[in-house]
């Protein structure tokens, strides 16, 4: 091996490791990047035969890039980020309801936020595409093999009818000794949240009071403004295998209404 031959070969290994330590680097910089697959560097000898038969050994460092393992899913604090478990990838395409099928990509980085126009868009400025459904959940036949059946995923005109509270279960212990004296304790408040039929969020107190009767307990029910809705009394098994649960329910007192009452779903009250 001639001087020259030597200081090839030490060269090629300087520029592989350095190459190496290059890759590290980056895996470590993008550690917290959106879709960022990590690199690797492998060491490969490569051998050029001169005129002389004579082979010059030297190293080289080949790239490597893990796109068959999934990586791990992050919390975020956005409504719009998404994730996939398992194979697959998201679609994505360099203009709303692009119509060039070249101007599709695909990737796993799923942290999009809406547009002006609220249309769902990642950092790198390429926008989601999704097919399109009905209003009953279902998609319908789509061509798999193709991007001409994909939309932009487009939450600007996005309309969800609110749901009205129908029902308010509750549940909790109440203490039996507090029941059955001459001066019975103090009530226990709580309270459940609901929902106008306009999405507004109200709260229904709830507020057991202890009878001078045993295992007897009043619930009375309130607004929102502390105005009654109502009252029913509550009898609990005393023993038993049901011991704690409630046994039965007097029919519920109404007073002047503020507010309709919603059907009344057996508290899941027990007694300790």
């Amino acid at each position: 091996m001639s001087i020259s031959s030597a200081l090839q070969t030490g060269v090629s290994g300087l520029q592989a490791n350095s190459k190496a330590v290059g890759s590290i680097s980056e895996n470590i910089a993008n550690a917290n990047t959106i879709g960022y697959r990590r690199g690797f560097v492998h060491m490969v000898t490569t051998t050029a035969s001169g005129g002389n038969k004579e082979g010059v050994l030297s190293v080289a460092a080949v790239d490597e890039v893990d796109i068959s393992s999934a990586g791990g899913l992050i919390s975020t604090q956005s409504t719009t980020d998404l994730a996939i478990g398992g194979n697959g990838f998201f679609a994505v395409s360099i203009n709303p309801n692009d119509p060039i099928a070249t101007n599709y990509l695909l990737t796993r980085a799923g942290s999009f936020l809406p547009d002006e126009n609220g249309d769902l868009r990642n950092a790198a400025g390429y926008y989601l595409a999704g097919y399109p459904f009905g209003l009953d959940g279902t998609i319908g036949s789509v061509d798999r093999s193709s991007f001409d059946q994909m939309e932009t995923v487009n939450i600007g005109n996005i309309d969800i009818s609110a749901g009205v509270t129908t029902s308010v279960t509750a549940s909790g212990n109440l203490p039996s000794q507090d029941t059955g004296v001459a001066t019975p304790g103090a009530p226990f408040l709580t309270s459940s949240e609901i929902f106008s039929s306009l999405g507004a969020s109200q709260r229904i107190g709830q507020s057991w009071s202890p009878t001078s009767v045993a295992n007897i307990w009043d619930l009375e029910l309130s607004d929102q403004n502390g105005d009654p809705l109502g009252t029913v009394t509550v009898e609990f098994n005393d023993s038993g295998p049901e011991a704690g649960s409630p046994l039965s329910y007097s029919p519920l007192h109404q007073p002047r209404q503020h507010l309709p009452i919603l059907p009344l779903t057996p508290p899941q009250a027990s007694q300790r």
